[in-house]
């Protein structure tokens, strides 16, 4: 989640971030792993500030969709990875956007919706 932090509205990242925020406010930290390091990797840093209505956003989705498949792979009976891959990357692309368009900002370190990475 930090990962995604002060981004602008139409970015990657801010939209990310915003479906982040909405993904823990309902699960809170249940099946998460290790997203954080998919979050934190340079590939998705590169895409964080670039436009949401770009192919970003639906590569985003893809590194994203690749990271729950392959816990999934690895780990049949995690909920996270069942959870995770269910929602393939056209899903997680309009899911993406559809967030970043929701009202309100971002906050800062300092008492966000959530704290993990």
């Amino acid at each position: 989640y930090k990962a995604t932090l002060g981004y602008p509205r139409g970015t990657v990242g801010h939209s990310v971030n915003r479906a982040i925020g909405g993904i823990y406010m309902v699960m809170g930290d249940f099946g998460e792993e290790r997203i954080g390091n998919v979050f934190n990797s340079a590939e998705a840093r590169r895409l964080f500030p670039k436009s949401v209505s770009s192919g970003a956003s639906k590569e985003m989705a893809t590194i994203e969709y690749n990271y729950w498949a392959g816990v999934l792979e690895r780990n049949p009976n995690s909920r996270g990875g069942q959870l995770g891959s269910s929602f393939g990357p056209r899903a997680r692309d309009v899911i993406q956007k559809a967030a970043g368009l929701l009202p309100g900002g971002q906050g800062t370190n300092d008492g966000d919706v959530c704290n993990n990475t």
